[in-house]
């Protein structure tokens, strides 16, 4: 079985997950921690100025561990796909055991029958 094709996309959004994580990190400890914002929210009439508050903090800290949480997702999802792939084209599994799988949480059982005819 040759599990190299020229699929090779489903690993990208690990490494923007690694970036992010650590881009992530760095932001927290370098221009977070240990800072004392302001409390409340900023005024309406005051869009110029650039002063964080901590609602403003906690609502980028919450987009970040969002987008963070969506490649993950991303990234989780292709792999999985592709490794269904590789199961009903390389392994021969048939779809109703992949079904079973994902719906009733039953694993998949081997095909007895055919392994014991090749063998």
């Amino acid at each position: 079985m040759d599990f190299h094709t020229e699929d090779q996309r489903p690993w990208w959004p690990f490494f923007v997950h690694i970036a992010a994580c650590l881009l992530f990190t760095l932001i927290m400890v370098f221009c977070i921690d240990g800072k004392a914002f302001q409390t409340g929210s900023p005024p309406v009439e005051d869009l110029h100025h650039l002063t964080l508050h901590q609602t403003t903090v906690s609502g980028l800290v919450s987009l970040a561990l969002l987008f963070i949480r969506t490649v993950t997702t991303t990234a989780s999802t292709l792999i999985v796909w592709r490794l269904i792939d590789v199961l009903l084209k390389e392994c021969s599994i048939r779809r109703n055991e992949i079904l079973r799988l994902v719906n009733r949480r039953i694993p998949i059982m081997p095909n007895f029958k055919n392994r014991l005819q090749t063998s």
